[in-house]
């Protein structure tokens, strides 16, 4: 766990311990050795069932900026009975603290849907991933070694997202390569759209549907609403695709050749 929190204080900077609480069931002995840790010394800790809206209350998860649901595995029971535990979760924090990220890990992707139902932000699903990187093995590209490389948060070269200025945004993706042309150690993928908190985008989408005059337009763009998914990957688009609101840039950034 130790080497874990290491990774998740390295990649959330912008964040004081202090302001970090983390909710477990983990034996005080496991605890202590993690705050003995300086490093990790100012996190705040609740021992209890993340499940438990009283736990979640007692976090002070009503003014949670983000929030990271791990699967369970300190609990006995099945995949189900795991991924059954992180829905109710999302789905209590998402009532208590409705402008909270929240991202979720699921061991089964059949529970998906559930998270995307409760305005999940983001879906880990660990054993799909697990399932593509060896079937990309089997095959010997390498793929495995990309990957790793890609999402490990001390390497030199790595996978990022960023807000592009407000210059790009209804410009065209050909604009965005132009304009990120004279970087030095940047390779631009591509786009994500909806990021943010997903909620927040869906009620400002209605909102803005909602202005229009023209009922079957209107139905339309309640239609496109529906159909909106977040945080939503789109890789080398064509050079004519249109940068939209709460879109982010996707580059490879580190060393040169």
């Amino acid at each position: 766990m130790g080497h874990f929190l290491a990774d998740i204080v390295s990649k959330n900077s912008e964040f004081n311990t202090s302001e970090i609480v983390l909710i477990n069931t983990a034996g005080s002995e496991e605890m202590n050795l993690i705050r003995s840790n300086k490093r990790f010394s100012g996190i705040n800790y609740i021992h209890g069932d993340y499940i438990d809206e009283n736990i979640l209350r007692k976090a002070n998860i009503k003014y949670a900026k983000k929030v990271l649901l791990l699967a369970d595995r300190l609990v006995q029971g099945s995949i189900q009975e795991v991924d059954s535990r992180t829905v109710m979760a999302a789905i209590t924090i998402k009532t208590i603290a409705r402008s909270a990220y929240v991202a979720a890990e699921i061991l089964d992707s059949k529970y998906e849907r559930y998270l995307v139902s409760a305005n999940c932000d983001e879906i880990i699903l660990t054993s799909e991933y697990n399932r593509h990187l060896i079937a990309n093995a089997s095959a010997g590209s390498g793929i495995a070694h990309i990957i790793n490389e890609l999402i490990d948060v001390n390497s030199n070269v790595h996978i990022a997202t960023i807000s592009p200025p407000h210059e790009l945004i209804g410009k065209r993706y050909s604009d965005v390569i132009k304009y990120y042309s004279n970087e030095n150690n940047i390779v631009i993928i591509g786009v994500l759209e909806n990021t943010g908190n997903f909620y927040l985008r869906k009620m400002e989408a209605i909102s803005e549907a909602q202005k229009t005059p023209d009922i079957s337009r209107l139905v339309e763009k309640l239609k496109s609403v529906k159909n909106m998914s977040a945080n939503r990957p789109v890789i080398n688009p064509s050079p004519d695709f249109i940068i939209g609101k709460y879109s982010k840039i996707i580059m490879i950034q580190g060393r040169g050749a």
